[in-house]
């Protein structure tokens, strides 16, 4: 077939698809996205940098909080992702409701969304910001189940009570937890940064890869399965049973006097601390 046939029935492909992508986003119930956002045509290019990237659209120092969950809406949230760039400061509120402080002419560029009992917080897709200081985002919660980092920045969680709690870090950034009270704690890191967080649980599952580190020296847990991976660290206190799988150059360290299954392999190492 000649090449410019080719040519066109690509392009009514792509045009088909287009249309198809179109007609399921209008169809869509489920989603709703949470204050101003942007309502027209993607917004301008920031400056472009010394490596010939753009560096983002510029933040105009005016710092403004706008309320893009308020205390009278009736929502739930259980789970928040967020996609974004800043600080995220969670707390135990009811009901629930969210705020975020950044330059002015920035906010059009920051989302929220619920996806049922998910909060998604993201920035515009295509777009890159170039804010005069992080931006801040302070949720609050009455019953949260799930956090994941997956853009770049930290999450401050004060305290947690709960039967059970995920965790997941697949961006660039920390996570500090506040005193917790579970029953199960299932954690996922594989980006960069660290997780730290004290208190309880009768039970933690861990997963480490990337180039991670995971603080619970100061959480106190009855058994524990750790899997490491990467250059991952994970350091845990056990009371009694504790799994490690560990490869590659993963270290897990741990407190107390558990039982101990191990399998290694590459130059991953376990090593005991004593008593807590």
């Amino acid at each position: 077939m000649p090449c410019f046939f080719l040519r066109r029935a690509g392009l009514y492909v792509a045009i088909l698809g287009l249309v198809l992508a179109a007609l399921v986003a209008g169809c869509s119930d489920d989603d709703s996205s949470i204050g101003p956002g942007p309502g027209g045509p993607v917004g301008p290019v920031g400056p472009v940098g010394p490596d010939g990237e753009d560096d983002g659209i510029p933040g105009s120092g005016t710092l403004t909080i706008q309320e893009r969950i308020a205390k009278v809406d009736v929502v739930v949230i259980e789970q928040i992702v967020f996609r974004s760039e800043g600080e995220v400061t969670i707390s135990n509120g009811t009901p629930a409701s969210l705020t975020i402080e950044t330059d002015d002419n920035l906010h059009q560029y920051l989302e929220a969304t619920l996806r049922g009992t998910t909060l998604e917080i993201s920035t515009v897709d295509g777009i890159d910001i170039a804010p005069s200081e992080p931006p801040v985002f302070r949720v609050d919660v009455p019953d949260l189940r799930a956090v994941e980092l997956a853009g770049a920045g930290t999450i401050d969680i004060g305290a947690i009570e709960a039967d059970r709690f995920e965790l997941a870090l697949s961006g660039v950034g920390d996570v500090y937890i506040g005193t917790v009270t579970l029953d199960e704690l299932v954690v996922s890191l594989s980006g960069v940064g660290t997780v730290s967080l004290t208190g309880s649980t009768d039970r933690q599952e861990v997963w480490v890869a990337g180039v991670t580190v995971y603080d619970a020296a100061d959480l106190e847990s009855r058994t524990a399965a750790v899997t490491g991976a990467g250059t991952g660290q994970a350091t845990i206190w056990v009371s009694e049973e504790l799994e490690i799988t560990a490869a590659e150059t993963a270290s897990v360290s741990y407190f107390g006097e558990p039982a101990v299954t191990q399998t290694l392999a590459g130059l991953a190492t376990v090593t005991a601390q004593g008593a807590k």
